[in-house]
């Protein structure tokens, strides 16, 4: 019905526009509403009082416009109409795509048509059958079926989402543009063919029972995402594979009617049914604001274009009489102009890249049957330039600028800049733009602004290397001829100029002129970024000939982080020299910007220093030192302004980073003396990690014997004098320490040690320390002691001092000790009785020949000792032995043998231990002889059968006459034969021979006890006792 369509109106010409000029005003400009073209009814039948409007703006492509169920398609500049055609049924939604070849139809009905826009053909119709109720009037239905179509581009992939009313998103592909549009549009066959083998398939269902009110597409960081608007909710359908989806809950329960995306895809505006704003952060998803100082009844983005474009937002809003069209600045909502509308008016959406402001009105009595297709445009000539300008019609522009007695030059500079914009654009695709640079180079010509020329000689991107060089040398000259008032902007664009022209020599050292699309990335890259990534690389060479070439524009870009990553991402896989190069270039400016730095870079040093230790064993440490007295020169003076800040008790701080690298100089200078001098290796984690005391300790093991003296003289004594260290108390300590650790050193006849003691202990000044070590050198020495040992005894014992008797005393005792340690034993036995008496117990058991001289031997430390052997050879039956021992031994000690024998005996015969007191019994008699006791005397004084019964009564046994007789007459016999002997113990006789008898006891085990009880008064005579006792047993019957 809406198809008397007239267009291409001139806005100055025009009667149609006569009186329409300014129509709002804001404090910079003055607007005017052109009408650009009319739209017409054939005819009032069946016409709505309002009809349904909707038109978007497709950038690069035109406007296509929806009336009811009419839809039409205007070029970019209205000028004409590339599509028109009315539908049985209203328009739901449209979709242009493929760079405006063909156009997607939504009908009320469920029906998707695909339209060929310049042949305005239909290729194919797609039904969606379960959007619509069945027996439906679908010519009066007011309810939509489809609400949005959206396309999605992966690589040369297109597919088509469609979103419905009933809450299910469909996707459509393998549509096969290429082929249609190459197709004769008269050839259906092939159409058809490609129509049937496009496929679709439904990919969203899951709000199904909700019903989608609007929706939005937009695509984020290269996946693809949609907006879908119901009453409860604001879902996210994400299609990156796997369709995550994100529910904003509508709390307010408020209808939201049409959502936008801004440009930078960082918030959606939304628009309520009560006339509200809604922002929401699509970061977030949070809404962030909602706006309600007017009722909006449309909205849409506004960026403009122009050098000096913003974002702004164009309102249609509700007043009294009439609509406003307000444009408001962003995010301040601040109004820059508004204009009255008509009440039957609609914005032209998806404006962001329009130049004018677009928008339709309805005119007629009581039914609308007129619609104009109208732009707000800037009227006053200067504006009017600049839009044509925009629209980069440069030679209409020059005309233009000439009739209204504009300033031409701006039309040269639009051009020039328009140009710049292509040169860079065009860089990427490959394009030969020679022509276009040699127009940019006239162009340049015929402009008398030099500053501008300059700043454009400094932006442009000529096509090649030999144009850069043409373009720099030209805006060099520019800039010779600027005025002297000029004088400060003439010196920052010879220094823009001079920065390019230094950056292109760099870059021709380092690349030679190979990649031109390497020097576009080259010429606007960060250096201090391209230093670390040549860094990071090790390319040494490209580092140092950026540095050196842009030393001054680093060094004012340089901050704190970036010195300490420099240094940080110096490989260690770089060569010292090359490292030593890269500082001296480097340490100099990094100090100049952050001079703290020095302790940063020296404790850096300090840390790969210690790397090369295993990198450079067959350097080290001389490399080591090289580098470190390297950067101390490199950084010498800043660090000499670093020390003469003092303490407050005007001290030197030992701690600032140059005394730290000295002494860490110092060490390695060390360990050079001690690997060259002396064949000895430390290091440098030991020299750094231990204290003085151990290291020198260190030194001293790994010294080989026949250097230690010189080491002590010519290096250890300076080393512990400079450290307070006492020589005899760090010497002492090593020996004692060696000790300790010497454990396993008696299994060998000479000590690997003890060459290296022999040498170290001569060294001690103090006797007494001398003297010390040598006594615990003794300790554990090997048995017998070797020749070095040997001669440091005897060294020691000529000393004047109390501790050569401890020496001495040694000495005695050695053969005791050879024999301990003969026998496996180590030291402690040596003055210990319990374990002398254990050991020599041990020594009789192994019963080797040379067992009872090594007990003997031992016996000699103590006289106790001869016991155990005595008893030892009785039990074994060994009496010759044992008596031969007793006879050598002093009368004091014999007795005291013998009474332990005695005592032995006695507790074998209570035990009843005969297969010991058997031996006990034999020996006992042996040892004694009638020369060695008393005389026995008053041998009658035994008294008679009455004494023998009063005993035996008191004791409760039964003694016959008869056996009391024979007792007396056999005592009796046995003392007569002793009647010329003086004995003191006539009761003790008697008692044996009443006890023998009347207890009923062996004579022997009564003799013994009775030898305990009397405490061994009278040793000898028991002894002669027992020697006569075994006649007498027998001549009793016992």
């Amino acid at each position: 019905m809406w198809k008397k369509v007239a267009c291409g109106f001139d806005g100055y010409n025009e009667t149609i526009n006569f009186g329409t000029r300014v129509v709002a005003e804001s404090d910079c400009a003055v607007y005017e509403a052109n009408t650009l073209a009319t739209i017409q009814a054939e005819n009032q039948n069946g016409l709505a009082s309002t009809p349904a409007i909707y038109g978007v703006h497709y950038s690069d492509i035109g406007c296509c416009l929806n009336v009811d169920s009419t839809v039409i398609m205007f070029n970019e500049s209205i000028s004409e109409t590339l599509f028109i055609s009315t539908f049985d049924y209203k328009v739901d939604v449209f979709q242009v795509i493929a760079n405006g070849l063909f156009l997607f139809v939504g009908l009320n009905n469920g029906e998707l048509q695909l339209f060929n826009i310049s042949s305005n053909k239909k290729l194919f119709t797609r039904t969606f059958e379960d959007l619509v109720e069945n027996n439906e009037n679908l010519v009066e239905r007011a309810q939509k079926c489809f609400v949005a179509i959206e396309f999605q581009k992966k690589g040369d992939d297109l597919s088509v989402l469609i979103v419905t009313q009933r809450g299910k998103v469909f996707r459509m592909s393998n549509l096969k543009l290429e082929e249609l549009e190459r197709l004769d549009m008269t050839d259906d066959v092939s159409v058809d063919i490609i129509s049937k083998n496009i496929f679709l398939e439904e990919i969203f269902t899951e709000f199904s029972f909700h019903q989608i009110i609007t929706s939005v597409g937009f695509e984020i960081n290269e996946v693809y995402s949609l907006l879908l608007a119901t009453r409860k909710y604001i879902c996210w359908l994400n299609f990156n594979g796997d369709h995550k989806k994100y529910s904003l809950k509508n709390q307010a329960n408020i209808k939201i009617s049409r959502m936008e995306i801004n440009q930078n895809k960082s918030h959606c505006f939304c628009l309520t049914d009560i006339g509200m704003l809604l922002i929401i952060s699509l970061d977030s998803f949070v809404p962030i604001l909602i706006w309600n100082g007017l009722h909006v009844l449309d909205f849409t983005l506004f960026e403009g274009l122009g050098f000096e474009a913003k974002s702004n937002l164009l309102l249609l809003t509700r007043g009294e009489e009439s609509n406003n069209i307000i444009l408001m600045s962003l995010p301040d909502f601040q109004p820059k102009f508004k204009l009255k509308v008509q009440l039957v008016s609609q914005l032209i959406h998806r404006q962001n890249d329009s130049e004018d402001i677009l928008f339709v009105e309805g005119f007629g009595d009581k039914i609308v049957d007129s619609i104009r297709f109208k732009a707000v445009v800037e009227c006053h000539p200067e504006f009017r330039l600049q839009r044509i300008l925009r629209k980069g019609r440069f030679e209409e522009a020059e005309k233009f600028a000439q009739t209204f007695n504009l300033n031409v030059e701006l039309v040269y500079k639009a051009h020039v800049q328009y140009l710049m914009q292509r040169l860079q654009r065009s860089s990427k695709s490959g394009e030969n733009l020679k022509k276009s640079f040699d127009q940019f180079m006239i162009l340049l010509d015929k402009i008398t602004d030099k500053e501008f020329v300059s700043v454009c000689c400094i932006s442009a991107i000529p096509p090649d290397f030999p144009s850069i060089n043409e373009l720099l040398k030209y805006g060099r000259n520019c800039l010779s001829n600027m005025s002297k008032c000029q004088i400060n902007k003439q010196s920052a664009l010879i220094q823009n100029i001079n920065s390019v022209s230094e950056r292109l020599y760099t870059y021709q050292i380092i690349y030679k002129y190979v990649d031109f699309e390497n020097w576009l990335n080259f010429m606007e890259v960060d250096l201090i970024q391209e230093c670390r990534k040549h860094l990071k690389k090790g390319e040494i060479r490209e580092f140092v000939v950026i540095w050196s070439r842009h030393e001054y524009e680093i060094k004012r870009k340089l901050n704190d982080n970036d010195v300490e990553l420099l240094l940080v991402e110096i490989p260690t896989s770089l060569p010292v020299e090359d490292t030593i190069l890269l500082l001296q270039h480097i340490g100099p400016t990094l100090l100049t910007v952050k001079p703290a730095i020095s302790q940063f870079i020296l404790k850096w040093t300090i840390a790969r220093i210690q790397e090369l230790e295993i990198k450079e064993k067959n350097k080290w440490p001389e490399i080591g030192l090289f580098w470190a007295h390297e950067v101390l020169h490199i950084l010498d003076e800043p660090l000499f302004e670093f020390r003469d800040h003092l303490l407050p008790n005007n001290q030197f701080n030992v701690n600032t980073p140059d005394n730290a690298m000295k002494t860490f100089i110092k060490n390695l200078e060390y360990m050079q003396i001690l690997k060259n001098n002396f064949n000895v290796i430390i290091t440098c984690n030991e020299f750094l990690e231990l204290n003085i005391d151990d290291l020198v300790s260190l030194i001293l093991f790994r010294t080989p014997e026949d250097r230690i003296n010189n080491l002590l003289n010519d290096f250890l004594k300076n080393m512990m004098l400079e450290h307070d260290l006492s020589s005899d108390t760090v010497i002492t300590k090593y020996i004692q320490d060696m000790m300790v650790n010497s454990t396993e050193w008696i299994e060998f006849d000479q000590a690997l040690w003890e060459i290296s003691v022999s040498v170290l202990v001569p060294c001690i000044q103090s006797i007494e320390e001398k003297l010390k070590c040598v006594l615990g050198i003794l300790k554990v020495a090997s048995l017998p002691w070797s020749n070095t040992i040997n001669k440091l005894v005897d060294d020691s014992l000529k000393l004047n001092h109390e501790l050569t008797n401890d020496i001495q005393q040694y000495l005695y005792f050695l053969p005791q000790e050879l024999i301990y340690r003969k026998y496996g034993f180590k030291d402690g036995f040596l003055y210990n009785q319990t374990h002398a008496d254990c050991f020599i117990t041990h020594i009789l058991f192994k019963d080797s020949n040379t067992a009872l001289q090594d007990a003997l031997t031992i016996a000699k430390t103590s006289n106790n000792l001869y016991q155990t052997i005595i008893m030892n050879l009785v039990e074994k039956g060994k009496y010759k032995e044992a008596t031969n021992i007793l006879s050598t031994l002093d009368p004091d000690v014999r007795d005291t043998c013998e009474r332990s024998l005695l005592i032995c005996c006695y507790s074998y015969l209570r035990r009843n231990m005969m297969h010991k007191k058997k031996n006990y019994l034999e020996f006992l008699p042996i040892i004694s002889s009638r020369k060695d006791y008393l005389h026995i005397k008053n041998l009658n004084s035994l008294q008679g059968n009455n004494k023998l019964k009063a005993y035996g009564e008191t004791s409760d046994i039964m003694v016959t006459l008869s056996k009391c007789k024979r007792v007396q007459d056999h005592t009796a016999t046995i003392f007569n034969s002793l009647s010329k002997q003086q004995v003191t113990v006539e009761e003790v006789m008697k008692n044996i021979n009443c006890y023998v008898y009347l207890l009923n006891v062996s004579c022997e085990e009564w003799i013994v006890s009775l030898a305990t009880q009397t405490y061994l008064a009278d040793i000898k005579l028991t002894c002669f006792l027992i020697r006569y006792i075994t006649p007498f047993s027998h001549f009793l019957n016992i």
